[in-house]
């Protein structure tokens, strides 16, 4: 019953019908999925990045917004004849993601292990505040 809160119901067609009907003719760009935690002095996000490597994934961050983009392109060998089940998703993805406190991007860190991608940002102080030395122009 749980199924079918998150997937539609398929008419599955006879066996004799095995031809695929429609193309796509522009691949579609999916929003990547991300856990965005909180530490004492970081905020992390975390992200399965399946099957990408290094040179496939772009991270661009100012102060409050992080943007990951995964450059790909489906190919698939195989002639298909029929899908029985499609849930993974292998073109470009993408995600821009405001971030709730500001961070340094000179000091952040990334990492990818395992096809999961780690961004670790240092949080900065919004309590910067300094004495202002006044100058006497004698």
């Amino acid at each position: 019953m749980l199924r079918n809160t998150f997937f539609a119901a398929t008419n599955e067609p006879e066996e004799a019908d095995l031809e695929i009907e429609g193309s796509v003719d522009e691949p579609e760009i999916m929003e990547l999925p991300i856990d965005l935690i909180q530490t004492p002095g970081h905020l992390i996000v975390r992200c399965p990045i399946a099957g990408a490597g290094l040179h496939d994934i772009e991270i661009s961050l100012n102060t409050d917004q992080l943007t990951i983009h995964k450059h790909g392109e489906v190919t698939t060998p195989e002639k298909i004849t029929r899908w029985h089940n499609q849930e993974c998703f292998w073109g470009e993805l993408t995600r821009v993601i405001d971030l709730p406190k500001p961070v340094d991007p000179d000091h952040t860190r990334a990492s990818l292990s395992d096809g999961v991608l780690v961004i670790t940002m240092p949080i900065v102080s919004t309590n910067s505040s300094r004495v202002i030395p006044i100058k006497d122009h004698d």
